[in-house]
């Protein structure tokens, strides 16, 4: 009697290392690397915000020193709205809802417009670069735009790594059951790579 509680205790404690090899183990593994890309994502919402936060200072440097350019004033508020808009996204749903991720890139896409706008009007307006805040600003939002693209190329390696990781047996299988799908990748950002160097004369 001893004999046959010993093996089917046995058996039990085998069946629970496979199930923890094959089912548990993969499992967990799947929930990690999730939340992994959902942090990922977070860190851009971060980057997205501290631009945000930067922008009221752009209006009051345009409003002060180039009034009448009323365009930009308006491409700032969009700029703000965006972002606005997706700092307010659970990093999941960036993570995972394509057009979540829609608004996200045009959110990225006006801010770069944005620093592009001021460009010219640097241009027209050299005094500008006179002003401590427009150093002081431009300097974070040009330190901000590299941090989301940073964040950005960080997201994209954590999205491949999870969308090649729900392909592989067993844990396909596993993905399948526990409703992980496969994650959209970022397009290209083609305006980005067209985007010409800034040069706001912040430098030294």
């Amino acid at each position: 009697m001893l004999k046959g509680i010993a093996i089917t205790a046995g058996v039990l404690v085998a069946g629970i290392i496979t199930a923890n090899a094959l089912v548990i183990q993969p499992l967990n593994g799947l929930a990690r690397d999730d939340e992994y890309v959902n942090k990922k994502f977070a860190d851009i919402q971060i980057q997205l915000q501290a631009s945000n936060e930067e922008l009221p200072n752009l209006v009051k440097i345009v409003e002060r020193a180039a009034g009448h350019e009323n365009s930009t004033l308006k491409d700032v508020a969009e700029a703000r709205a965006g972002l606005t808009a997706v700092g307010k996204m659970k990093p999941s749903e960036l993570a995972n809802d394509p057009e979540a991720r829609k608004q996200l890139i045009e959110a990225q896409s006006r801010m770069d417009n944005v620093m592009m706008k001021m460009n010219s009007v640097v241009e027209k307006y050299p005094q500008l670069q006179a002003l401590p805040l427009f150093k002081d600003t431009m300097r974070t939002l040009s330190g901000n735009t590299n941090n989301v693209k940073q964040a950005r190329r960080e997201a994209q390696a954590a999205v491949t790594m999870f969308n090649t990781e729900i392909r592989m047996f067993p844990k396909s299988m596993l993905a399948n059951m526990a409703g992980y799908q496969r994650k959209p990748d970022f397009a290209a950002d083609e305006d980005s790579k067209k985007m010409p160097k800034l040069d706001f004369g912040t430098k030294g």
